[in-house]
């Protein structure tokens, strides 16, 4: 099978080559085929259209924004606690989760991690996210 590129080529030379006969003695036959042909190439290069989109949409999701510190270096953690009771009602808050971030900090003579945990917690009164 010949690749997509290749194929339209042919295509768009063969309906140049057909509108330059159209005006002679079977132009009506002609005219079929070269609607025949265009048609068969609307739909080649669609089918290439979406499969570029297709690589392109798989290459940028396989690409990680950024890699992970390595494990092997020492970890400093400072937790940064929002107040424990709700700024709206002054009910006590729970933990839903936390965020982590990590920032490479350079020590002279060594690397080391700083961690900054920063808890979710919500109210369980009137829901509220702090």
């Amino acid at each position: 099978m010949r690749s997509g590129r290749t194929e339209i080529e042919r295509l768009k030379l063969i309906i140049a080559k057909l509108q330059r006969l159209q005006f002679g003695p079977r132009s009506e036959k002609i005219e079929r085929e070269i609607e025949q042909l265009e048609l068969q190439l609307e739909e080649l290069q669609v089918t290439n259209q979406a499969a570029r989109a297709v690589i392109v949409a798989t290459q940028e999701k396989a690409q990680p924004a950024r890699r992970a510190l390595p494990e092997h270096l020492p970890r400093e953690e400072h937790v940064h606690e929002p107040a424990c009771e709700c700024p709206d009602c002054g009910a006590a808050m729970r933990k839903i989760g936390e965020d982590v971030s990590e920032v490479l900090e350079y020590v002279p003579e060594r690397f080391k991690v700083i961690r900054h945990v920063r808890p979710k917690l919500a109210c369980p009164a009137c829901e509220r996210i702090v």
